[in-house]
């Protein structure tokens, strides 16, 4: 990790928040009150929740002062879209359960394609799921509904569209 006038780099490849959380506890020789004092910036939520959890494993899992950490890819986009709901002041939208493991979530997935299509083998339902996640990361991405998609493709064009939009 590189400092140049207080602004710090990554090389690619390396544990973002392992890499991270260590060098600013070298930073700070440690010391808690000055490790609160730090204003770490990231790009999102998700990358504070990495950090969070990399400081509990330096630490041992027991709890510390952390410094403050500020997401500022996905704040803007988010306040703006409850403001614009008329949600801006309810704290309960504000709190983000963590994202599930995406391994654990490709195995639920599979659970459901397994019982919807039961002639599949394990590694077809897995793959289906794998690909089943990314198509509803997409819709979310996208700002739709999932009773929008019918709309999407119609139905003289695509008829494993039609498959899809039955599961």
């Amino acid at each position: 990790m590189t400092a140049q006038h207080n602004i710090f780099t990554i090389p690619a490849g390396l544990p973002f928040g392992k890499v991270l959380a260590q060098t600013l506890l070298q930073e700070t020789g440690g010391d808690h009150k000055s490790l609160s004092e730090i204003l770490v910036l990231l790009p999102t939520r998700r990358a504070c929740r990495v950090l969070q959890d990399s400081f509990l494993d330096f630490n041992d899992q027991k709890p510390m002062i952390l410094p403050r950490m500020q997401p500022i890819g996905d704040l803007d986009e988010e306040e703006l879209s409850l403001s614009i709901l008329g949600h801006s002041n309810d704290k309960e939208l504000w709190s983000l359960p963590p994202a599930l493991p995406i391994f654990q979530r490709q195995v639920m997935l599979a659970g459901h394609v397994r019982k919807a299509y039961s002639h599949l083998t394990h590694d077809q339902a897995l793959k289906l799921a794998q690909a089943l996640g990314h198509f509803m990361d997409q819709i979310y991405t996208e700002n739709l509904e999932m009773d929008q998609l019918s709309a999407l493709v119609p139905e003289e064009f695509a008829e494993h569209w039609q498959i899809t939009l039955t599961f």
